[in-house]
């Protein structure tokens, strides 16, 4: 985006300094707190999405056989996901891959669809309303250490380490000289500084 002028971005107000700006990506249908609908090609076209507490309805038409995938969090339970009101029998036997989201486990299920117009209803329980997006406070040195570490103590004990090691000894060191060499200067010694006699 470095290349783009803001004023080609922002087409509703180019002269303020905030604007919206409004990103699609491409095959997926849907996406909140961690619950993604997803497809891949051929693309799925929606016609309507209706999201009630605990309910997702999605209206839409495959022009060519495909897959709809569910991919969620942990926090997820699904109570009953249908197509075209046909239950859905088994949705761990539809499982495709787990997967780790930064520090948050999720899967991911694949559901036939052929072509033409269909409905698909995924009744849900939100079991825990923590650990539906990663926190990217504490990934850096969980990663890097593999422990939980305050990211504020680590740094403070970084540059802490920094100046008292690097930073300190070649500042006395180069006050030091200076000293000497203005000292030297100063009693009428050689302008140049001799370190070995």
């Amino acid at each position: 985006m470095s290349n783009i002028a803001l004023a080609d971005i922002c087409q509703t107000q180019p002269l303020e300094y905030m604007c919206r700006v409004d990103i699609r990506v491409d095959y997926i249908l849907f996406y909140s707190n961690g619950l993604t609908i997803h497809t891949y090609p051929p693309t799925v076209s929606v016609t309507n999405i209706n999201v009630s507490q605990g309910s997702i309805t999605i209206s839409l038409s495959a022009a060519e056989d495909t897959h709809i995938y569910i991919s969620a969090v942990k926090s997820y339970d699904f109570v009953k996901v249908s197509i075209d009101d046909t239950l859905v029998e088994s949705l761990e036997a539809n499982k495709s891959y787990e997967w780790v989201w930064y520090n948050i486990p999720g899967r991911t299920y694949s559901l036939k669809m052929s072509r033409g117009k269909h409905v698909l209803t995924i009744d849900y329980v939100l079991l825990s309303s923590e650990g539906l997006e990663p926190s990217v406070e504490d990934l850096y040195p969980t990663t890097l250490f593999r422990q939980d570490i305050d990211a504020g103590e680590f740094l403070d004990y970084l540059a802490s380490t920094i100046y008292l090691e690097l930073i300190s000894s070649i500042l006395y060191l180069s006050i030091m000289l200076s000293a000497t060499y203005g000292l030297t200067r100063l009693l009428g010694g050689t302008s140049r500084l001799r370190l070995i006699p």
